[in-house]
Protein backbone atom coordinates (compact mmCIF):
# COMPACT_ATOMS: atom_id res chain seq x y z
CA UNK A 1 0.00 0.00 0.00
CA UNK A 2 1.55 3.28 -1.12
CA UNK A 3 0.21 6.60 0.20
CA UNK A 4 -3.12 4.90 0.90
CA UNK A 5 -3.28 3.75 -2.72
CA UNK A 6 -3.18 -0.02 -3.21
CA UNK A 7 -0.75 -1.81 -5.47
CA UNK A 8 -2.92 -3.36 -8.19
CA UNK A 9 -2.13 -6.45 -10.24
CA UNK A 10 -3.92 -6.69 -13.59
CA UNK A 11 -4.08 -10.37 -14.63
CA UNK A 12 -5.44 -10.46 -18.16
CA UNK A 13 -4.07 -12.62 -21.00
CA UNK A 14 -5.17 -10.21 -23.74
CA UNK A 15 -2.00 -8.13 -23.99
CA UNK A 16 -3.73 -5.10 -25.57
CA UNK A 17 -6.47 -4.97 -22.93
CA UNK A 18 -3.91 -5.57 -20.20
CA UNK A 19 -1.91 -2.57 -21.39
CA UNK A 20 -5.01 -0.35 -21.59
CA UNK A 21 -6.07 -1.24 -18.04
CA UNK A 22 -2.59 -0.72 -16.58
CA UNK A 23 -2.30 2.64 -18.35
CA UNK A 24 -5.74 3.77 -17.12
CA UNK A 25 -4.97 2.77 -13.53
CA UNK A 26 -1.63 4.55 -13.55
CA UNK A 27 -3.22 7.63 -15.09
CA UNK A 28 -5.72 7.60 -12.21
CA UNK A 29 -2.85 7.63 -9.70
CA UNK A 30 -2.59 3.94 -8.81
CA UNK A 31 0.49 1.75 -8.76
CA UNK A 32 -0.35 -0.99 -11.26
CA UNK A 33 1.49 -3.88 -12.87
CA UNK A 34 0.27 -6.12 -15.68
CA UNK A 35 0.59 -9.90 -15.84
CA UNK A 36 -0.63 -12.23 -18.58
CA UNK A 37 -1.03 -15.28 -16.31
CA UNK A 38 -1.22 -16.18 -12.63
CA UNK A 39 2.17 -17.82 -13.01
CA UNK A 40 3.66 -14.52 -14.27
CA UNK A 41 2.22 -12.75 -11.25
CA UNK A 42 3.62 -15.23 -8.76
CA UNK A 43 7.09 -14.81 -10.22
CA UNK A 44 6.99 -11.11 -9.27
CA UNK A 45 8.51 -9.93 -5.99
CA UNK A 46 5.87 -7.48 -4.76
CA UNK A 47 2.59 -8.67 -3.26
CA UNK A 48 -0.38 -6.66 -4.59
CA UNK A 49 -3.18 -5.32 -2.42
CA UNK A 50 -5.85 -5.60 -5.09
CA UNK A 51 -6.32 -7.87 -8.10
CA UNK A 52 -8.13 -7.09 -11.35
CA UNK A 53 -8.58 -10.65 -12.49
CA UNK A 54 -9.75 -12.20 -15.75
CA UNK A 55 -11.67 -15.45 -15.32
CA UNK A 56 -10.42 -17.28 -18.43
CA UNK A 57 -6.63 -17.52 -18.20
CA UNK A 58 -4.07 -19.93 -19.60
CA UNK A 59 -2.58 -22.03 -16.81
CA UNK A 60 -4.41 -21.54 -13.51
CA UNK A 61 -7.79 -19.92 -14.16
CA UNK A 62 -9.24 -16.94 -12.35
CA UNK A 63 -11.73 -18.89 -10.22
CA UNK A 64 -9.05 -21.24 -8.91
CA UNK A 65 -6.65 -18.40 -8.16
CA UNK A 66 -9.36 -16.34 -6.43
CA UNK A 67 -10.24 -19.27 -4.14
CA UNK A 68 -6.59 -19.81 -3.26
CA UNK A 69 -5.97 -16.11 -2.75
CA UNK A 70 -8.99 -15.73 -0.49
CA UNK A 71 -7.66 -18.49 1.77
CA UNK A 72 -4.11 -17.15 1.99
CA UNK A 73 -4.78 -13.39 1.88
CA UNK A 74 -8.36 -12.76 3.02
CA UNK A 75 -7.90 -8.98 3.11
CA UNK A 76 -6.91 -8.68 -0.55
CA UNK A 77 -9.38 -7.06 -2.92
CA UNK A 78 -10.55 -9.00 -5.99
CA UNK A 79 -12.36 -7.48 -8.96
CA UNK A 80 -13.26 -10.23 -11.43
CA UNK A 81 -13.53 -9.11 -15.05
CA UNK A 82 -14.91 -11.63 -17.53
CA UNK A 83 -16.97 -12.09 -20.66
CA UNK A 84 -19.13 -14.64 -18.84
CA UNK A 85 -22.32 -12.91 -17.75
CA UNK A 86 -24.66 -15.76 -16.77
CA UNK A 87 -26.07 -15.52 -13.24
CA UNK A 88 -24.69 -18.91 -12.20
CA UNK A 89 -21.25 -17.77 -13.37
CA UNK A 90 -21.57 -14.58 -11.34
CA UNK A 91 -22.47 -16.66 -8.29
CA UNK A 92 -19.44 -18.89 -8.86
CA UNK A 93 -17.30 -15.78 -9.09
CA UNK A 94 -18.55 -14.47 -5.76
CA UNK A 95 -18.29 -17.92 -4.19
CA UNK A 96 -14.67 -18.12 -5.27
CA UNK A 97 -13.87 -14.91 -3.39
CA UNK A 98 -14.55 -12.02 -5.77
CA UNK A 99 -15.55 -8.74 -4.13
CA UNK A 100 -16.97 -7.31 -7.35
CA UNK A 101 -17.83 -9.09 -10.62
CA UNK A 102 -17.80 -7.00 -13.79
CA UNK A 103 -18.80 -8.22 -17.24
CA UNK A 104 -16.86 -7.49 -20.41
CA UNK A 105 -17.08 -5.09 -22.01
CA UNK A 106 -16.95 -2.72 -19.02
CA UNK A 107 -16.04 0.93 -19.39
CA UNK A 108 -12.79 2.18 -17.90
CA UNK A 109 -14.86 4.49 -15.66
CA UNK A 110 -16.82 1.52 -14.30
CA UNK A 111 -13.61 -0.42 -13.61
CA UNK A 112 -12.03 2.59 -11.90
CA UNK A 113 -15.19 2.96 -9.82
CA UNK A 114 -14.88 -0.66 -8.67
CA UNK A 115 -11.21 -0.16 -7.85
CA UNK A 116 -12.05 2.99 -5.90
CA UNK A 117 -14.74 1.23 -3.87
CA UNK A 118 -12.34 -1.55 -2.88
CA UNK A 119 -9.53 0.93 -2.21
CA UNK A 120 -11.66 2.57 0.45
CA UNK A 121 -12.18 -0.81 2.11
CA UNK A 122 -8.46 -1.52 1.94
CA UNK A 123 -7.53 1.77 3.58
CA UNK A 124 -5.50 1.26 6.79
CA UNK A 125 -7.36 1.22 10.10
CA UNK A 126 -7.69 4.74 11.42
CA UNK A 127 -7.67 6.38 8.01
CA UNK A 128 -10.38 9.03 7.74
CA UNK A 129 -13.59 7.76 6.14
CA UNK A 130 -16.41 9.89 4.71
CA UNK A 131 -19.63 10.13 6.71
CA UNK A 132 -18.15 8.32 9.71
CA UNK A 133 -20.91 7.10 12.02
CA UNK A 134 -23.52 6.96 9.24
CA UNK A 135 -25.27 3.57 9.05
CA UNK A 136 -23.74 1.38 6.37
CA UNK A 137 -25.48 -1.25 4.26
CA UNK A 138 -23.42 -4.45 4.25
CA UNK A 139 -23.88 -6.76 1.27
CA UNK A 140 -22.77 -10.39 1.43
CA UNK A 141 -22.94 -11.69 -2.18
CA UNK A 142 -21.99 -15.20 -1.05
CA UNK A 143 -24.78 -15.52 1.50
CA UNK A 144 -27.19 -13.39 -0.59
CA UNK A 145 -27.88 -11.25 2.46
CA UNK A 146 -27.89 -7.56 3.33
CA UNK A 147 -27.42 -6.16 6.83
CA UNK A 148 -28.25 -2.76 8.27
CA UNK A 149 -28.80 -1.13 11.66
CA UNK A 150 -32.14 -2.95 11.99
CA UNK A 151 -31.05 -6.50 11.15
CA UNK A 152 -30.51 -8.70 8.10
CA UNK A 153 -32.62 -9.94 5.20
CA UNK A 154 -32.10 -12.26 2.25
CA UNK A 155 -31.83 -10.88 -1.28
CA UNK A 156 -32.04 -12.53 -4.68
CA UNK A 157 -28.94 -13.03 -6.83
CA UNK A 158 -30.21 -10.26 -9.10
CA UNK A 159 -30.71 -7.84 -6.19
CA UNK A 160 -27.21 -8.66 -4.92
CA UNK A 161 -25.78 -7.98 -8.38
CA UNK A 162 -27.58 -4.62 -8.54
CA UNK A 163 -26.26 -3.58 -5.12
CA UNK A 164 -22.73 -4.77 -5.98
CA UNK A 165 -22.85 -2.67 -9.14
CA UNK A 166 -23.93 0.37 -7.10
CA UNK A 167 -21.11 -0.30 -4.62
CA UNK A 168 -18.62 -0.28 -7.50
CA UNK A 169 -19.88 3.01 -8.95
CA UNK A 170 -18.41 6.19 -7.39
CA UNK A 171 -21.90 7.76 -7.25
CA UNK A 172 -23.77 4.58 -6.33
CA UNK A 173 -25.57 4.56 -9.67
CA UNK A 174 -26.76 1.80 -11.98
CA UNK A 175 -28.00 2.44 -15.50
CA UNK A 176 -31.06 0.72 -16.93
CA UNK A 177 -28.81 -1.27 -19.28
CA UNK A 178 -26.69 -2.45 -16.35
CA UNK A 179 -29.86 -3.28 -14.42
CA UNK A 180 -31.04 -5.42 -17.34
CA UNK A 181 -27.71 -7.26 -17.34
CA UNK A 182 -27.76 -7.80 -13.55
CA UNK A 183 -31.16 -9.49 -13.44
CA UNK A 184 -31.59 -13.10 -14.63
CA UNK A 185 -34.59 -12.11 -16.74
CA UNK A 186 -33.41 -8.54 -17.22
CA UNK A 187 -33.74 -8.27 -20.99
CA UNK A 188 -37.41 -9.25 -20.78
CA UNK A 189 -38.30 -6.73 -18.08
CA UNK A 190 -40.51 -3.76 -18.85
CA UNK A 191 -39.96 -0.40 -17.12
CA UNK A 192 -42.92 -1.18 -14.85
CA UNK A 193 -41.44 -4.56 -13.91
CA UNK A 194 -38.08 -2.93 -13.15
CA UNK A 195 -39.77 -0.36 -10.94
CA UNK A 196 -41.56 -3.15 -9.07
CA UNK A 197 -38.22 -4.81 -8.39
CA UNK A 198 -36.84 -1.51 -7.10
CA UNK A 199 -39.90 -1.12 -4.85
CA UNK A 200 -39.29 -4.61 -3.39
CA UNK A 201 -35.64 -3.79 -2.79
CA UNK A 202 -36.56 -0.50 -1.10
CA UNK A 203 -38.91 -2.44 1.20
CA UNK A 204 -36.10 -4.82 2.15
CA UNK A 205 -33.82 -1.87 2.91
CA UNK A 206 -36.55 -0.26 5.00
CA UNK A 207 -36.96 -3.51 6.93
CA UNK A 208 -33.32 -3.44 8.05
CA UNK A 209 -33.28 0.16 9.18
CA UNK A 210 -32.98 2.30 6.04
CA UNK A 211 -36.50 3.63 6.19
CA UNK A 212 -35.77 6.96 4.54
CA UNK A 213 -35.08 7.44 0.84
CA UNK A 214 -32.71 4.58 0.09
CA UNK A 215 -32.88 4.24 -3.71
CA UNK A 216 -33.61 7.18 -5.95
CA UNK A 217 -34.52 7.41 -9.63
CA UNK A 218 -32.12 9.21 -11.98
CA UNK A 219 -33.94 10.67 -14.94
CA UNK A 220 -32.91 9.28 -18.34
CA UNK A 221 -30.37 7.01 -16.67
CA UNK A 222 -31.56 4.55 -14.05
CA UNK A 223 -31.25 4.45 -10.26
CA UNK A 224 -28.95 5.55 -7.46
CA UNK A 225 -28.32 3.89 -4.10
CA UNK A 226 -28.48 6.68 -1.51
CA UNK A 227 -27.02 4.80 1.47
CA UNK A 228 -23.33 3.88 1.91
CA UNK A 229 -22.61 0.24 1.10
CA UNK A 230 -19.69 -2.11 1.54
CA UNK A 231 -19.10 -5.69 0.38
CA UNK A 232 -18.64 -8.34 3.09
CA UNK A 233 -16.09 -11.13 2.65
CA UNK A 234 -18.29 -13.87 4.13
Amino acid sequence: MTQNRPLIAVIEDNADLNGILVHALRAAGYAAEGHLTVEDLEAAEEQPDLYLLDLNLPGEDGLSFARRLRLTRPQAGIVMLTARNEMDQRRRGYDSGADIYLSKPSSVDEILGAIGALSRRLAPAGAPQPDEGQPVLVLSPRRLEITGPGGSVSVTAGEAAVLAHCAADPDGRISLDAFHDAMPDGRDLSKVAIELKIVRLRKKLAGIGFDGRSIGSVRNFGYQLLVPVRIAQT
